[in-house]
């Protein structure tokens, strides 16, 4: 059965009358602020080593069948800290002799499908990194499964970084195009197997300064083939073309005067040879690329091999990560599950279960195991959010994966150790307000991942639970919970992905029934170039009126109201901006703007869609929320309501906190950390910064008042229900038969009306 936001029923925080010994209690609309600002602040102290272990990623999961026809397999780790100081580690397997080792490869993570080649007529494994520190470059690696030894050949200090293609040309040399790093656009190289390190070829940049878009690239005996998309509008596609040896670059005519708004590289079906596809305003037209140039096909062509069909026929390397499961396993008929690949301080093993895809039946039967163990060195790694939850001075730290973290002593619990998403966002939905009357939390991140995980059970394959939605969002950014325990949850499609035609979402979930939906779909729209569609972007959306509406911030200036019981739109109201909000009291909704310079601040009505205040300069410079909008500022840009009544943001380095009536931006202190994001513990007192790799603290930056303090009867830095329980045994006794003596609040002598006034004040459940 639904409960109403146990918010709500308790006395519905405050209009109902609460009845004891024949006394009706008339509980006050708002409630006074209970906390104050410290004087003189707190200093901020810094946090150590709340997440440790080894970066991982999606993609490095790594299958393909050699010259003697038997799997291999690798699984990575590491890599890729800003720092530069992380390598790579390679879990190798060969599926046929169980041989297996533990191996340090060159800097960067493991790069994803498109960026590692296999030589077999070397038997030589070629990979490049991804992630990678822009400074100290990326690498290029080649690694030997027969001594199982890695050796980077070359570094892009300087010049390139992350990997973008590489492929094993018809002569059999690995060519490779990177991302640059000097901003004089992207260089293609040669590696010959046959010579090793002294072969390495520079072939120049093949159209610069711009970047290219996920080239495309084929070598074949002479030339080499570059099909890519510039990053600048108008985003059109270019075949660039080089001799092998010598020679410079030259941008292929095509004749017919248009702009290619595609051009990509495929394989004909039953002659194996690769071909050109190319995309105009005219249609679909496709090439052999041969002798330097592209020549049309007249008679069209066969469809291209489905991508498990060429890869088992040209033994090339397959990824396993992202959508690909079924490539992956096809193939070469094998499987591999790699849930416990990761090694932590915690669990020091490295475990992969792999075996034939026709007889897999993992975890019961059908598979191998390799095991082997990972001692260090650990890296403080990333908290992207943190979760407060009992105690005096913990919380949980989201990142890479979570830990219970107490950070009066600095000391931790590893809570779960299995590679996590790219976290963006977090939220705790208390036993209180869950119709499961369970303590869950949430976890969003890429690409469209939302977890619901409940930190009192063990973990399983079903403890956390992913979650999917009717649309798919790639850039899942925020949730917050409704009166009757739905989850709401907003993101966007494309985020950066150049040329993507971005658009939004929200969708909801009931954690009872399993039932979800999108409120929006069908009328935001995006899609891929072509652009179609009107683009309107999720921006934020804040729960109001005791959680029973959602206000909904978009792209198109909008301010949506939606009834969060029965799921409808309630109308609109034109702010002209896109808002980031938090309710600061009942039906009262404030919002910072991110549109123009400077910021402005509003005070909005959701039950009448109506401005209370209207959008005014805040009257600070700098940026607000701490960074400038974009893909990566969604993440984290959130407005945080203090136990004082106050909203409270980064500006800048700056920490502020907005008075919720008059607007006034108070200037509180100064993050000497790198944090860009800020939330209240769970004492209500402290100020916790997080978002980076060293999250910090401000302990005791607010103080509960004396009323506040004498308010909380039993004592849990909370004034709410359970106190008011208490009182009511006590109801107009005398101090002297009071079953609890803190029931006369003033000091009177009785516990009267004058007691239940003060405890409703200072009301903060």
């Amino acid at each position: 059965m639904k409960k109403l936001g146990k918010m709500i029923n308790v006395f519905c925080l405050f209009g109902l009358l609460g009845m004891t010994n024949g006394h009706a209690f008339l509980f006050p609309a708002s409630a006074a602020t209970a906390y104050n600002l410290s004087s003189p602040i707190p200093s901020e102290a810094s946090l150590s080593h709340v997440i440790q272990g080894r970066q991982s990623y999606s993609g490095q999961h790594i299958m393909w069948r050699d010259n003697e026809g038997q799997i291999n397999i690798i699984n990575s780790f590491g890599g890729a800290d800003v720092a530069g100081n992380e390598k790579a580690y390679i879990h190798y397997i060969n599926t046929f002799t169980g041989t297996h080792a533990l191996v340090e490869g060159g800097a960067c993570s493991f790069g994803r499908q498109g960026k590692m080649a296999y030589d077999p007529i070397h038997n030589k494994f070629y990979w490049s990194g991804e992630y990678c520190n822009r400074t100290l470059g990326g690498s290029f690696n080649e690694f030997d499964p027969v001594t199982m030894t890695n050796t980077v050949i070359a570094t892009g200090v300087g010049q390139w970084w992350t990997a973008l293609s590489m492929v094993m040309g018809a002569d059999n040399k690995i060519y490779f195009i990177p991302m640059d790093a000097d901003g004089q656009g992207s260089h293609v190289f040669s590696y010959d197997p046959a010579i090793g390190a002294s072969s390495w070829t520079d072939y120049g940049v093949f159209y610069g300064p711009s970047n290219g878009i996920s080239p495309g690239l084929y070598v074949d005996s002479q030339y080499i083939y570059v099909a890519w998309q510039q990053n600048i509008a108008p985003n059109n596609y270019h075949l660039m073309i080089h001799s092998i040896g010598s020679g410079s670059w030259s941008e292929h005519d095509f004749g017919d005067g248009l702009s290619a708004t595609g051009l990509r590289f495929f394989i004909e079906r039953n002659t194996g040879k690769w071909y050109l596809n190319r995309t105009t305003s005219s249609g679909t037209t496709n090439y052999w690329p041969e002798n330097g140039g592209a020549n049309f096909i007249s008679g069209g062509v066969l469809s291209a091999n489905a991508a498990e069909e060429w890869v088992a026929k040209w033994n090339c390397a397959v990824t396993m990560g992202y959508g690909d499961y079924s490539v992956f396993n096809t193939a070469y008929d094998y499987d591999m599950n790699w849930d416990y690949a990761m090694p932590n301080p915690g669990n020091t093993e490295s475990k992969v279960y792999y075996g034939p895809h026709s007889s897999w039946n993992y975890p019961d039967s059908g598979f191998s195991t390799s095991t082997l163990d990972y001692t260090g060195p650990w890296y403080d790694l990333a908290v992207n959010t943190v979760v407060p939850h009992s105690g005096e001075s913990e919380f949980y730290g989201i990142g890479e994966s979570i830990t219970d973290y107490n950070y009066g002593n600095e000391t931790k619990d590893y809570v779960y150790m299995r590679n996590l998403p790219s976290v963006y966002h977090s939220m705790k939905v208390p036993a209180s307000a869950s119709p499961l009357n369970t303590e869950e939390v949430y976890i969003s991140g890429y690409a469209n991942q939302f977890w619901r995980w409940n930190p009192s059970e063990p973990w399983s394959t079903s403890n956390p639970k992913a979650l999917s939605f009717p649309e798919h969002m790639n850039y899942r950014v925020f949730a917050d919970y409704d009166a009757e325990g739905k989850i709401w949850l907003g993101g966007n499609m494309c985020g950066a992905t150049a040329g993507c035609v971005d658009y939004g979402s929200v969708a909801w979930y009931d954690p009872e029934t399993e039932q979800k939906g999108e409120m929006f779909q069908g009328v935001w729209t995006g899609g891929n170039p072509p652009a179609t569609g009107n683009g309107i972007k999720y921006t934020n959306l804040a729960m109001s009126n005791n959680r029973t509406k959602v206000v909904v911030s978009s792209n198109d200036g909008k301010l949506t109201v939606i009834n969060a019981l029965t799921k409808t739109i309630e109308g609109t109201y034109n702010l002209g901006k896109k808002a980031f909000m938090v309710e600061v009291d009942n039906d009262r909704v404030l919002g910072i703007t991110k549109d123009g310079d400077p910021s402005q601040a509003f005070l909005f009505r959701p039950s009448t869609r109506t401005m209370i205040t209207s959008p005014q300069a805040i009257g600070v410079s700098g940026q607000t929320f701490g960074s400038a909008d974009g893909s990566s500022a969604r993440r984290v840009f959130k407005l945080e309501k203090g136990p004082d009544g106050y909203a409270w943001l980064f500006v800048d380095k700056k920490i502020y906190r907005v008075h919720p009536t008059t607007l006034a931006f108070e200037h509180i202190a100064t993050d000497s950390g790198d944090s860009n994001k800020l939330i209240w513990a769970e004492n209500k007192k402290d100020l916790l910064l997080y978002g980076r790799v060293s999250p910090s603290v401000f302990s005791n930056l607010l103080t509960p008042s004396i009323e506040y303090l004498f308010a909380d009867l039993n004592n849990d830095d909370s004034v709410n229900a359970t106190d008011f329980n208490i009182f009511k045994l006590d109801f107009q006794k005398l101090a002297a038969s009071l079953t609890n003596p803190k029931s006369d609040i003033d000091g009177d002598g009785q516990a009267t009306v004058k007691d239940v006034g003060i405890m409703m004040s200072n009301w903060n459940n």
